[in-house]
Formats: structure tokens, sequence, C-alpha cells
């Protein structure tokens, strides 16, 4: 007798555990179908979206790089004019500071020249330096041109180092716009993509309201 009603609660137990299980199964299917169906019903819409993200940040990228081969030939049009400039800095530096017209040659010629006759030999050269007796004294003089021939480097040394130091600052504010403008249109796409996804998410599952 109680093997009959063990045998007969085990049953119903049995079959307890089968219905619920059933009722999950079927719960399963129909959470599982209803997401497929909002996944293929609203994922061409997502990719809609998604591609006009694309084709924006395509537009802007297509915007900055016109932008910068507009800028660039001006940049190099102002610097090249900057070059220019520097070498006739250099050009007439070179000729002020030029102590005689050649090596050789100048030990004949007269104390005192005739009037006219520095023009011919160029304008802007230095005079020669001499000693107390009226000679030529070239150690002096070869001195002092290297003189200043090294302030002349010094400062075309300072001027490219400048001109370096603002090479590179507008390298790096055009590098740095560049990459906010992309950061900005990753985070706007991350964003939509976050979006879709947790409405999705939402109406399937029932844990939120949308």
């Amino acid at each position: 007798m109680f093997k009959i009603l063990d045998s007969v609660r085990l049953q119903d137990e049995i079959d307890r555990l089968n219905a619920r299980c059933k009722a999950h199964e079927q719960r399963f299917r129909s959470s599982r179908s209803s997401f497929e169906h909002r996944v293929f019903s609203e994922f061409p819409s997502a990719l809609g979206r998604l591609g006009d993200l694309d084709a924006r940040a395509e537009k802007c990228t297509v915007e900055l790089y016109g932008a910068m081969n507009t800028a660039v030939p001006k940049l190099e049009t102002r610097l090249q004019a900057l070059v220019d400039e520097r070498d006739e800095d250099v050009e007439e530096m070179h000729k002020r500071t030029s102590p005689w017209l050649t090596f050789e040659g100048e030990l004949d010629t007269p104390k005192h020249p005739p009037v006219g006759a520095n023009k011919a030999k160029g304008i802007g050269k230095i005079t020669r330096i001499r000693t107390r007796d009226g000679e030529p004294d070239d150690l002096a003089q070869l001195a002092k041109f290297e003189q200043m021939a090294d302030e002349v480097e010094e400062y075309l040394q300072e001027e490219l180092a400048r001109l370096e130091r603002k090479i590179d600052i507008e390298n790096l504010k055009r590098a740095v716009g560049f990459w906010a403008i992309i950061s900005v249109l990753t985070l706007i796409l991350a964003y939509y993509v976050g979006q879709t996804l947790w409405r999705t998410a939402c109406r399937v599952t029932g844990w939120c309201q949308v």
C-alpha cells in the first residue's frame, strides 16, 4: 500500500516537473522568436543609420583633407618667401662682411685710390684693417671676418630654429584638430549603436520601458 502511494507521489512530482519544463521551454521559444523578429526587423534600419553616420564621417574627412590641401600650399608659399628673404639677407651680409674682393692682387693698390674706385670694387665692402705703418693687416682682418661669419651663422641658426618651432606648432594644431573630429565622430557612432542595442534588448526582455 505504501509503495503504491510513493509511486503515485513520485509520478505526480514527475508530471509537475515536466509541466514546468514545458512551460519554461515555451516561454524561452516565445522570447527567442520575439527577439529574432525584433532584431531582423530593426537591423536594416540600424544599418541604415550606421551608413548615414559613415557617410557623414567620410564627408567630414574629405572636408578636412580639402582644408589641409588648401592651407598647405599657402604655408609653403609663406615659408618659401621667408627662405628667400633670409637668402637675400645672407647674400647682403656676405657682401658687407667681405673685407676684400680677392685674397690676392690687392696689395699693390694705392693707399689713396681715386674717387669712385671703391664703387668700382663693390658697394658695401668694409675697409681693410691696416697697421700703424699703413700696411694691410690680413690676420686681423681675417679674424674680424671669422667673427662676423660666426655672428651670421648664429643668427641664421636662431632663425631656422624659430621657423622649425613655428612649423611644429602648426602641424600640432592640425593634428589635434583632425583627431578631435575623429574622436567626436567615433563617440557619436558608439552612442547610436549603444542606444539601438539597448532599445532592442529592452523590447525583447521587457526589463525596462522604452
